[in-house]
């Protein structure tokens, strides 16, 4: 699996008609053998619950973003988490 990265990927935000950030993103392209991927990642850095519900907008629009042949799979952490714990970020197969 060859993974590319990449910081603050831009996605739109339909209700506050702007532009938002994601914190990180990876890609993997499509082989024969399995479809192409994208991790979203949004790194919740106060507690509030206007950033989570925000973190949670821009997770969505993300998914979104994509066609359906392109398996998307998105996570919002804590600072401390750690992205490949698979108990914080469960992945679908």
């Amino acid at each position: 699996m060859e993974w590319k990265t990449r910081k603050n990927y831009p996605v739109w935000m339909q209700k506050e008609n702007r532009w938002g950030l994601v914190d990180v993103i990876g890609f993997k392209k499509q082989t024969q053998t399995s479809r192409a991927e994208v991790d979203g990642y949004e790194i919740e850095e106060k507690n509030g619950l206007s950033q989570q519900n925000r973190n949670f907008e821009k997770l969505q629009q993300l998914k979104n973003s994509f066609s359906s042949n392109v398996r998307v799979n998105t996570c919002q952490l804590k600072a401390n988490q750690n992205h490949k714990d698979l108990n914080v970020c469960p992945r679908r197969r």
